[in-house]
């Protein structure tokens, strides 16, 4: 396999310029430096609507893009802000819509490899968060990596002299595992394809 590697960022919370988003764009970041292709999704900056069953059928543009982005990833980071010690309902309303890929060759997240993060709140609501991303990445048949990212309340710029290094070198270990797995994964999905 020798193209490179497609990650998708998908989450933020519905405020623009969130701190979820900004930790999402630097992820994406250092994904980048790392030679992968990395695209943005923010939660923020797309108005997804609420998830209905009729929209399986003729998907508004939005949810339409939003498809299209998670078909061609390899891997996703799923970054969500913590609201009453969870996941935000707008996350969860934006993975509802990959109801459609029940009916792809690869359906829903086969093959895909996935990032976990969640900022804001505590220690525990950020596991919380992770935890139910989690679930739902099993449900839809993606594998997650290791190493999740936990940012308690905004997270800091990376030169903030308030900053001790700790989130930006588990947000390097995390794409450093998802560029391993994917990589891996692809290769594996393209020989099962072959029928080797």
């Amino acid at each position: 396999m020798d193209r490179r590697l497609a990650v998708l960022g998908l989450g933020g919370s519905t405020r623009e310029g969130s701190g979820a988003e900004m930790l999402l764009s630097r992820t994406l970041g250092v994904a980048r430096e790392a030679g992968m292709r990395a695209e943005l999704f923010s939660l923020g900056r797309h108005d997804v609507p609420v998830f209905r069953e009729s929209l399986l059928v003729d998907p508004p543009p939005v949810v339409a893009d939003l498809l299209a982005a998670v078909r061609e990833a390899d891997a996703i980071v799923f970054c969500s802000p913590v609201y009453h010690g969870t996941l935000t309902g707008a996350m969860k309303n934006a993975v509802d819509h990959l109801q459609a890929l029940a009916g792809d060759e690869r359906p829903w997240l086969t093959g895909k490899v996935a990032g976990l993060m969640a900022v804001g709140g505590n220690a525990i609501g950020g596991a919380n968060a992770i935890s139910a991303m989690d679930h739902f990445c099993r449900a839809l048949y993606a594998t997650t990596v290791p190493t999740a990212v936990v940012a308690a309340g905004e997270p800091l710029a990376p030169d903030d002299p308030r900053s001790d290094g700790a989130l930006e070198e588990r947000v390097g270990r995390m794409v450093r595992e998802l560029a391993v797995h994917a990589r891996a994964s692809a290769v594996a999905m393209a020989d099962g394809l072959r029928g080797t």
